[in-house]
């Protein structure tokens, strides 16, 4: 499972690439539109979309904000935390980087192959993944904090808040600004941005 986990990076990579290879809704045309004869049908050409575009963003939002407080902790290819990081966002969920990650990865399949059976099953696979990564990580933080970590969890929700509840359980606080925290994750923008590129001309070419 710990190879799971190393290898998290390319188990992604090929999931985009799986996602790359299915072929996807296109771009609504003009007839299409023209023909649409209802402002319900209209939005409904439109609404995955949207709504992707909008699950990116808020997923995004979430990564620099996890950044913020984080730093560098979850780099490389092996569990590694100096301190448990409690604060920020962290005292709201357990795993927003995993949660954002789960975001976009929907928010593709969305923008690609818009309201399908084909998007279902690719997010049913990624939640699964995900789901398994942060379990890797709970007993990771628990077997190295201890105490610490349970008292964390008792108050912190994995992925949902449920309950405005605060966590501070002990770790400095310290956070960066945002526009840090976004530069420190420029080689995640930079491998986003080639593949909505790539998912793009998938659609119109």
């Amino acid at each position: 499972m710990n190879k799971l986990y190393s290898f998290r990076g390319y188990i992604l990579g090929a999931l985009a690439l799986l996602l790359l290879a299915i072929p996807g809704v296109g771009f609504p045309s003009r007839q299409t539109l023209d023909q649409s004869t209802s402002s319900a049908s209209y939005f409904m050409l439109w609404a995955p979309f949207v709504l992707s575009e909008t699950l990116f963003l808020l997923a995004v939002l979430l990564r620099i904000l996890a950044r913020r407080s984080i730093g560098e902790h979850t780099r490389g290819s092996s569990h590694d935390a100096d301190e448990l990081v409690t604060w920020g966002v962290y005292s709201r969920i357990r795993h927003p980087l995993y949660l954002s990650n789960t975001g976009i990865g929907i928010s593709f399949a969305l923008f690609h192959l818009g309201f399908s059976w084909e998007t279902v099953l690719f997010t049913a696979v990624l939640v699964m993944y995900e789901i398994v990564l942060s379990r890797l990580e709970d007993r990771y933080l628990e077997n190295r904090f201890q105490d610490l970590w349970r008292n964390w969890k008792s108050v912190t929700p994995a992925f949902v808040p449920i309950a405005n509840k605060r966590s501070s359980h002990g770790g400095s606080g310290a956070t960066r600004s945002f526009l840090q925290s976004f530069k420190a994750d420029k080689s995640t923008w930079i491998w986003l941005c080639i593949f909505i590129v790539l998912l793009v001309l998938r659609k119109v070419l």
